[in-house]
């Protein structure tokens, strides 16, 4: 039979290119959970109606496919195909075709093959998956002094947020996020050192100015960005976001945050 790719997890796998005929049966554990937020005055999460303390735990994501073993043993079939679907501890990211917008992180941890029929074998796969699906590309948002936008994840996401300052007067940029205890206070001796262009990356906490980490600038004392749940500088879930640079609409120019939206 002719070959045929099903999925872009054949293909990010390379099994379409080394088998004659291959084919995704099914796909499980992807089911999305609850929807959830972390509430502004306690670091749990609440679900519905009752607030309950979690931790995120791996998925468990497991995909079948039907291959064609072009005569081969079973045994040769298995090793052949065990070699193609390792990839060590480290997860990897693939997409299925069903849902080609995100990308999950998964390692395999277990290969199962059944008996060989008229030279067809089922392959079934078990990965250990992060519990979090991930868009394949960036979303960016634009603004002025302000950068206004509904995140549709149901899990909150980091990202950057990037500006240019040219106010001649400001010696303090207090950043923040409409409805959230969090913020980012740039602070320097004189307006001059906080003109240029500013990326603030959310995942790593760190601060960047025309292209140099310039973490100095960072109000170790005034900003709330790091402690919990309740004051990180990120991108709410489920709702609409705004981040508010406290300047004129001359003085703040190509404001935008670039994010990838995430789903639990």
């Amino acid at each position: 039979m002719a070959k045929q790719a099903d999925s872009d997890f054949l293909t990010m796998t390379g099994l379409d290119d080394q088998l004659s005929f291959s084919y995704v049966v099914e796909v499980t554990g992807r089911e999305p959970l609850p929807p959830m937020r972390l509430t502004q005055t306690e670091n749990r999460i609440d679900f519905g109606s009752a607030n309950v303390s979690i931790s995120l735990e791996n998925r468990e994501i497991g995909v079948k496919i039907l291959v064609g073993t072009n005569g081969k043993s079973i045994q040769e079939t298995y090793r052949e195909t065990a070699k193609l679907f390792y990839t060590g501890a480290d997860r990897k990211r693939y997409v299925f075709s069903d849902d080609p917008k995100v990308y999950w992180q998964m390692s395999l941890s277990e290969i199962e093959i059944d008996e060989e029929v008229n030279n067809f074998a089922t392959i079934d796969l078990t990965y250990d998956a992060y519990p979090l699906s991930v868009d394949t590309e960036e979303v960016t948002v634009t603004g002025t002094n302000f950068i206004k936008f509904y995140n549709s994840g149901t899990y909150p996401s980091n990202g950057e947020l990037s500006f240019t300052n040219n106010s001649t007067s400001a010696k303090v940029i207090s950043i923040t996020i409409t409805d959230q205890l969090s913020k980012v206070v740039l602070k320097a001796d004189t307006a001059a050192e906080l003109t240029g262009n500013w990326v603030i990356n959310m995942q790593d906490r760190t601060v960047f100015k025309n292209g140099a980490l310039a973490m100095q600038y960072i109000d170790q004392y005034a900003s709330q960005w790091v402690a919990d749940e309740t004051d990180k500088f990120y991108i709410p879930a489920d709702k609409e976001v705004q981040y508010n640079i406290p300047l004129s609409t001359t003085e703040i120019q190509n404001a935008k945050v670039t994010y990838r939206r995430r789903w639990l």
